[in-house]
């Protein structure tokens, strides 16, 4: 719930995810953020331990504009995952950035 908050005031660039957290998960967490105004295209990854996750999950994610990865994962994968939604968000066209407004 802070993180909702935190994003509502100010915007992230990224966001990594865990689908296991307490009082709203992963998919609570991706409704309400991309809910929020301006979030629309804000890119997130969701890293989880969840080797159990189903297809409908899977695409219910990637239908959120989420990237899905599993762990174990290293921290190189990390890094690059991070340069990589960084990148995607300055591809954002201006008029879709929350700070164009």
């Amino acid at each position: 719930m802070e993180g909702l908050q935190d994003a509502e005031e100010t915007p992230p660039d990224a966001v990594l995810l865990d689908l296991r957290m307490p009082f709203v998960n992963g998919f609570g967490f991706l409704y309400r953020f991309r809910a929020q105004s301006g979030h629309l295209h804000t890119p997130v990854a969701i890293i989880t331990g969840d080797s159990c996750l189903d297809d409908s999950s899977i695409t219910e994610l990637r239908d959120l504009d989420a990237e899905v990865m599993f762990k174990p994962i290293w921290i190189d994968e990390v890094v690059t995952l991070t340069r990589h939604l960084l990148e995607k968000r300055r591809a954002v066209p201006i008029s879709s950035s929350p700070l164009s407004s």
